[in-house]
């Protein structure tokens, strides 16, 4: 396969290379990857070309640009990230599962492996493999994020660094002698299976992992002052999350799960099923964080349908017992920062804020409920270097999806995730 630059998001088409891409923290021209001189990119040339533009970690290890990390490449750099601002990049890479240099890694391999990389917080089983040597079975431990659907596309250091947590808050009012509080976020226990012999390309879409989904997301808001505003929102959720890489994306998620929706108290009843779909384009940084600009960025695009029975409405006036609902809608999000290899010394505490707006707004399609609609606007600042513990002021207007409660509030909490 041959690219020119007559590209745009098909990689089936041809890259010539006669002209070079500007990056703001330098520029990677495609001629420089091309090896074998025919003016053209092979396919490994491109997968070199493509890592090199969007990762200062490969541009640092493969030197000679040929998309192999020889040992002794990763020794340099080694050597070099000791005692250096690169040390932090270098033991994200050396905490690789797999990856100990003592062989030659192509650069999709690599790219692959990188994909899949866990924070050094995330507690896994050890790893089993099948009979057939084809699959790799991980019982994960209990993870905490702010949904059901952060799984692996927060697999990535930084993405996992920057991602929305789960959120708590408590305040308590003097004046009228109450106490606030709210909590929202998804505990999940995550059942992977990962197919480390697949090889996907542009034109074979393969399954490289699949996650049984077992999660508990919660959504509570309590003012005695202003019963009214309450929010009550407990579900149950059992499924899947399949990770295709290769074909016309990079990567791409599907999701589907069975859901039971009630409330802390059990009174309300909602049976659903819902089904997902999220793309990964690196370079355009949906899906996977891109720090290769003055600002870091990650966002994603989410397409959503869900559909099922109000069984008991509990009491709530905007849901009608005995009546059947479908919702469809697109779910997008926004994480921004300011890349610490960007700042000097002393100005390095400003990478620990993280600006995160999201909108979802899914439509009603049978005319038996209403549309479902949630706008968020988040500032947050770690307080660790993994991401796991910050602090942040969250505004939030819409209505709950499935149960339809109605919020509009501005708060300050801990947000956790691990």
């Amino acid at each position: 396969m041959r690219y020119s630059l007559h590209y745009s998001t098909s990689l089936s088409t041809a890259i010539f290379l006669g002209c070079s891409i500007s990056i703001a923290s330098g520029e990677v021209k495609p001629k420089v990857f091309d090896l074998s001189g025919d003016n053209y990119l092979n396919a490994q040339e491109y997968a070199a070309y493509t890592l090199h533009r969007t990762s200062a970690v490969y541009r640092a290890l493969d030197k000679n640009k040929d998309g192999i990390i020889k040992p002794a490449e990763l020794e340099e750099y080694k050597t070099e990230a000791r005692g250096t601002a690169n040390r932090e990049a270098h033991d994200d890479l050396i905490e690789i599962p797999g990856f100990d240099g003592k062989k030659p890694v192509y650069v999709k391999e690599l790219e692959r492996v990188h994909l899949e990389h866990k924070p050094a917080t995330f507690a896994e089983g050890e790893p089993k493999k099948s009979t057939d040597g084809n699959k790799v079975f991980q019982a994960g431990g209990l993870l905490l994020r702010e949904k059901h659907e952060d799984i692996g596309v927060l697999d990535n250091a930084v993405a996992f660094k920057r991602a929305k947590a789960a959120n708590f808050s408590f305040v308590k009012d003097l004046k009228d002698h109450t106490t606030l509080t709210s909590a929202k976020g998804s505990i999940i226990f995550p059942l992977r299976t990962r197919f480390p012999n697949a090889k996907p390309s542009s034109k074979n879409s393969q399954l490289i992992e699949y996650v049984t989904v077992p999660s508990v997301t919660f959504d509570y808001f309590k003012n005695p002052a202003k019963p009214k505003t309450d929010r009550d929102a407990l579900a149950f959720r059992l499924g899947g999350e399949w990770n295709f890489g290769g074909g016309l994306f990079d990567s791409q998620y599907f999701r589907a799960n069975a859901v039971y929706h009630t409330n802390f108290d059990f009174e309300t009843g909602i049976v659903a099923g819902e089904a997902q779909w999220e793309p990964v384009i690196p370079e355009l940084g949906i899906g996977y964080p891109n720090e290769e600009g003055f600002l870091g960025f990650q966002s994603r695009v989410i397409a959503h349908i869900e559909g099922g029975k109000i069984v008991d409405n509990g009491g709530n006036p905007d849901l009608a017992t005995d009546r059947n609902f479908v919702r469809v809608g697109p779910k997008l999000e926004l994480n921004v920062w300011i890349p610490e290899t960007g700042l000097s010394e002393n100005m390095r505490w400003l990478s620990n804020f993280t600006a995160k707006a999201g909108y979802q707004h899914l439509f009603e399609l049978t005319g038996n409920s209403q549309d479902s609609y949630d706008l968020t606007a988040e500032l947050d600042y770690l307080l660790n270097k993994a991401g796991n513990a910050a602090i942040g002021i969250d505004y939030r207007f819409g209505r709950v999806p499935l149960v339809l409660d109605k919020t509009h509030e501005l708060k300050f909490g801990l947000k956790i995730k691990f």
